[in-house]
């Protein structure tokens, strides 16, 4: 039979066996939270959900946590893409019209003739 651990004390156990994730802080145990996300995700599969919506917490077995090792984190590589991604990408590139800035920054010059005319008569 199998152990079933709460969220913090799986965070404990995977802190103990060395386990880091990467953070802002650089490479760090893994929080309850971070176990939280994993059991939401379906990283960790042998879980079990007590409990409504609001108020529920996740249990993890020892079993799965002794073997676990942590996702890579962030996203994946550009030459990792799919040639679909990469093909998608290059065509909203090629959509944007390089008119654009220069409409903008026209229509900036342009407008600021007026105000210049209000503020004289203003006075």
């Amino acid at each position: 039979m199998s152990t079933w651990l709460t969220t913090d004390q799986a965070a404990a156990f995977l802190a103990a066996r060395g386990v880091t994730v990467v953070s802002r802080q650089g490479r760090q145990p893994p929080t309850p939270q971070t176990v939280k996300v994993w059991c939401r995700r379906g990283v960790l599969t042998q879980t079990q959900r007590i409990g409504g919506p609001q108020r529920g917490y996740y249990l993890v077995t020892q079993d799965e946590l002794e073997t676990f090792v942590p996702p890579v984190m962030g996203r994946p590589q550009a030459d990792a893409a799919s040639p679909t991604a990469l093909a998608k990408r290059r065509s909203r590139s090629q959509a944007r019209s390089p008119l654009v800035n220069t409409v903008t920054s026209d229509a900036i010059e342009n407008a600021a003739v007026p105000c210049d005319d209000l503020l004289r008569s203003a006075e």
